[in-house]
């Protein structure tokens, strides 16, 4: 056998029975078509309320000031950054002009060789007289003899 479930009676369920109902509680068909109620404009709600707007105030305040702060942090970052560059940039120049005075002086050193070697050359060839033979020598044909 199949049973199928009792259907519930109004007593049982007062929500479904029409005499049980609030009546301010049913749809009124001339509410239906009313206005809704308008809006609170941001005066009146602040005459209502005025310690929430005064901290609305206050946190708007806190973020503008915030917001200043961080740029002036930020400007002070960049201040000691660039001071550190500098002092770095000033330590790389002391060390490369020390490093360019050293080249020069044995660049110095070297001209002054070369210089010493040419005059003892010179000296060389004029004491030797041998003009033919420089010449050869310059030309390639000292040792070959051929030309």
């Amino acid at each position: 056998m199949t049973s199928t479930a009792p259907v519930a009676a109004a007593a049982e369920a007062p929500l479904m029975d029409p005499d049980t109902i609030d009546p301010d509680t049913r749809a009124d068909p001339a509410g239906l078509r009313a206005k809704p109620a308008a809006r609170a404009t941001l005066r009146s709600q602040a005459a209502e309320n005025p310690l929430a707007t005064f901290l609305g105030l206050v946190v708007v305040a806190l973020l503008v000031a915030m917001l200043t702060t961080t740029n002036v942090r930020i400007n002070r970052v960049e201040d000691k950054v660039d001071a550190r560059f500098a002092a770095q940039d000033a330590k790389f120049d002391a060390k490369f002009d020390a490093l360019d005075a050293k080249f020069d002086t044995k660049f110095d050193a070297l001209d002054a060789k070369f210089d010493e070697m040419n005059l003892k050359l010179t000296a060389l060839i004029a004491a030797l007289n041998a003009t033919d033979e420089v010449d050869a020598a310059v030309e390639g044909s000292l040792l070959g003899g051929s030309g």
